[in-house]
């Protein structure tokens, strides 16, 4: 299993000869995903100016390896690995957009910050089958719990 990144969206990576394994494709995605989160964000002092030069919400896009049909075909078909070099074509004779291929979505990392607070963050991972999200792994949680807000017979987890 190898993971090529895009030379044109620093987002997007595919992912060439996945293990017939989804447990251990999403364990390598994992894994791939803390190690880039902890290079380009833990290891940096996090300013407001850091933020929104690389920008939040911060995402990673996964999608399986795919060349395409050896036909022309002119509204998609050059297969995810068109984007390697190259980037979306929305309009014209032969138009490819990534989204043209969510069936071959893996998974996607979103890193945002917390629903009422603009100083910490949450990141997830969303996995795919056939379109549909088919589990969530939460991976960072800098979000806090306001406590006067949760009833006492409440169960957090964390």
């Amino acid at each position: 299993m190898e993971f090529i990144s895009s030379k044109v969206y620093p987002d997007l990576y595919l992912v060439k000869n996945p293990v017939n394994n989804k447990d251990s494709i999403h364990s390598a995605i994992k894994r791939m995903v803390l190690e880039k989160v902890n290079n380009e964000f833990l290891t940096e002092n996090i300013t407001l100016e850091f933020l929104q030069n690389r920008g939040v919400p911060y995402r990673l896009r996964f999608y399986e390896y795919y060349t395409g049909t050896p036909i022309f075909v002119p509204f998609g078909e050059a297969g995810t690995t068109h984007f390697i070099e190259h980037e979306e074509d929305p309009g014209g004779f032969s138009s490819e957009e990534i989204s043209n291929y969510n069936a071959y979505r893996i998974a996607e990392f979103y890193l945002k910050y917390c629903d009422s607070d603009s100083l910490n963050f949450v990141g997830t991972i969303d996995y795919y089958q056939n379109w549909e999200i088919i589990k969530t792994d939460t991976i960072l949680n800098q979000c806090k719990i306001n406590t006067a807000k949760v009833p006492a017979d409440t169960i957090v987890e964390e």
